[in-house]
């Protein structure tokens, strides 16, 4: 069988599978990135690029200098990913640039640089195909911790709401590094880390409901009896887990007997009812399923 030939492995390659291209017609970063050879580097777009995930990298100083050129022309791909601003005059100068342009798809593709350790990181994120899951930059504002992911969405939590976060010290909570993969945000001197998940489980729904459906997924047959044993802990009746906004008796006894799915939207209501946060809620089912499921076997083993 006669080997394939570099132009036939070319040719059988996906789009998806094709390299990131980075469009730099300043050469801003080609020489600083972290294995370059993971990226086709360009100084203009190029018609044969369109369909790969594209990355426009470029100055403040200059932004208008390409605003009537190589910005609309990238923002027609529906695969412009990001647009990398490095950030070389005052920040307010920027801005008025930017209103200037008046094009509010650049403002949602947009990430201002400040350091080439950004770029590296939404640059490898994206190759790896983990954007979603890996932060790019984060900030503090007021009593909240915003975090943005490298595929360039923002999530908002409070510091309040992590019990490493709600000890640190007013003073501290600025003083935060991201690790070179986008992994942690976390505070050396605080020895306190947190990574892009459970972030996201506290400021995106969807991710939070997928999250609990998932760790409840292996334990259907004992959900039933789980729901109960945790009402019971907390010295819940049928009557009362109602008046707290809980789902009806029947629902309770239609999951029992596997007729009906406990569902992301029942999971908000048993845990709101109980004075749980979701994912609170969920760990007690957990525990509760697994004694169950222990109590089974153990029985299984005595007969």
């Amino acid at each position: 069988m006669e080997g394939i030939t570099s132009k036939q492995k070319h040719s059988k390659m996906t789009v998806a599978q094709k390299k990131l291209v980075v469009i730099d017609p300043e050469r801003v970063v080609e020489n600083q990135i972290k294995n370059p050879e993971h990226f086709v580097f360009r100084l203009d777009f190029e018609a044969k690029d369109r369909g790969r995930d594209t990355f426009l990298v470029l100055k403040s100083s200059t932004l208008n200098k390409f605003a009537d050129g190589l910005i609309e022309e990238t923002l027609k791909l529906s695969n412009l990913r990001v647009v990398f601003v490095r950030m070389d005059t005052n920040a307010d100068v920027f801005f008025d640039k930017v209103q200037e342009l008046d094009t509010p798809e650049l403002l949602r593709k947009l990430f201002r640089v400040t350091s080439i350790e950004q770029i590296n990181r939404i640059l490898h994120a994206w190759c790896d195909k983990r954007a979603e899951s890996s932060i790019a930059s984060a900030y503090v504002e007021s009593d909240e911790l915003v975090v943005q992911a490298c595929d360039l969405k923002h999530y908002r939590v409070k510091f309040a709401e992590f019990v490493g976060l709600a000890e640190l010290p007013t003073r501290e909570r600025e003083r935060f590094q991201i690790d070179e993969f986008g992994n942690h945000v976390f505070w050396p001197s605080q020895n306190v880390s947190i990574d892009l998940d459970v972030v996201r489980y506290k400021a995106d729904d969807q991710f939070r409901h997928a999250k609990d459906m998932d760790a409840l997924s292996d334990y259907k047959d004992l959900l039933g009896k789980a729901i109960l044993e945790v009402m019971s802990k907390h010295k819940l009746t049928q009557t009362t887990l109602k008046q707290r906004g809980g789902p009806a008796e029947r629902h309770l006894y239609r999951i029992g007997r596997s007729a009906q799915e406990l569902t992301p939207t029942m999971i908000d209501r048993l845990s709101k009812a109980h004075g749980l946060s979701s994912d609170k809620y969920v760990e007690e089912l957990i525990m509760a399923c697994d004694e169950i499921a222990e109590m089974e076997a153990q029985n299984i083993c005595a007969e």
